[in-house]
């Protein structure tokens, strides 16, 4: 067996990294198999054999060899950037900072990004970032209107369908509350007390006896409340803490 299968097969049974073969006896073959099972490998190919295909190999089996591409290999084929970012999100915010890589943004690859991360919508630059790109990512996580303060425009009636769940608190009413807790009502756990009422409480205790569990202390001698109890099926421990809600 010569110096290149030996290395081949150590570095296919994980024993070895391409760090540990000599520069001289490092082939392309070798390399793309290095990085086929370890992308971060990337980093010990030497730079006159760091081709699309290694590249491709390596950006496929961990993003974040991406960092690791030369730049003109970029410019020829971006696929290998978009690659990346569909795959991990979050290495939008890398492209954004580095110069060169900013250059080869598109609204598709932005897109990506944030399909797969949808906070990376903080980092796609204002000319690429589309009303729907925002909408589909704030329907997915309602903590990313945070990142919109001042710009409700790209969102208009988006709130509304924002389950209350990922909604932050400042935008949630009391209207929209009590209308999900008659869906569901154990989301009477995400009703900020601001806009508790007796009312979003019934209707909780309605929709699911159990929901009891979420009543805040204010509340846990309030008139749904007893009512709830008083039809029973509740376990002791639960019902002392109620106590001892009331009693605090």
């Amino acid at each position: 067996m010569s110096n290149a299968e030996t290395h081949l097969a150590r570095i296919r049974a994980g024993e070895i990294t391409l760090q540990h073969v000599p520069r001289k006896e490092k082939t392309h073959a070798l390399c793309v198999a290095a990085v086929h099972m370890n992308g971060r490998d990337i980093i010990n190919v030497p730079a006159h054999l760091r081709s699309k295909a290694v590249c491709y190999a390596a950006v496929y089996q961990n993003p974040t060899s991406i960092k690791a591409v030369p730049l003109p290999i970029l410019q020829d084929e971006p696929g290998i950037l978009e690659l990346a970012l569909g795959r991990n999100g979050t290495l939008l915010k890398w492209a954004a900072e580095t110069e060169g890589v900013t250059a080869l943004l598109t609204e598709r690859m932005c897109e990506k990004a944030v399909n797969s991360h949808g906070r990376s919508l903080e980092y796609v630059p204002s000319q690429l970032r589309t009303r729907e790109m925002v909408r589909n990512a704030i329907i997915r996580d309602g903590a990313l209107l945070m990142l919109l303060e001042g710009k409700e425009s790209l969102v208009g009636d988006l709130i509304e369908q924002i389950h209350i769940k990922h909604l932050p608190d400042q935008f949630k009413t009391e209207k929209r509350c009590l209308a999900q807790v008659k869906e569901q009502g154990r989301l009477l756990r995400y009703v900020p007390l601001r806009v508790m009422t007796e009312e979003i409480i019934e209707a909780a205790l309605q929709s699911n006896p159990w929901a009891i569990e979420y009543v805040p202390a204010t509340f846990a001698d309030s008139a749904p409340v007893k009512a709830a109890i008083r039809r029973g099926g509740f376990p002791e421990k639960l019902l002392k803490n109620l106590a001892l809600q009331v009693a605090g």
